[in-house]
């Protein structure tokens, strides 16, 4: 039985919302087989570091708003169901 991610924290937690933002997901139940971060069901590439930890990247979006982030594994359709993993996209530089 593969276990369900579970996602504890992530660097950093906002970026601009026309840009990509590269950030680091740790966690526990990560998998190397075919990782990817959802940010408010948008796929996008994440790279498997270990267990613990998946690097992907906040695609931009067409306005300042806050995406729900998840982790799923393409192999087991699993997806994390951290509801307090937020991602803020900002209308203007902090």
């Amino acid at each position: 039985m593969v276990a369900t991610p579970s996602l504890t924290a992530m660097v950093p937690v906002d970026g601009y919302y026309a840009f990509s933002t590269p950030l680091d997901i740790t966690g526990t139940g990560f998998i190397p087989q075919a990782p990817e971060c959802l940010f408010d069901n948008t796929p996008s590439t994440a790279t498997y570091i270990s267990a613990t930890k998946v690097s992907c990247i906040a695609p931009p979006v067409s306005a300042a708003t806050i995406a729900t982030v998840q982790v799923r594994f393409e192999c087991t359709g699993i997806s994390s169901a951290n509801v307090d993993s937020l991602f803020t996209y900002h209308g203007v530089f902090n």
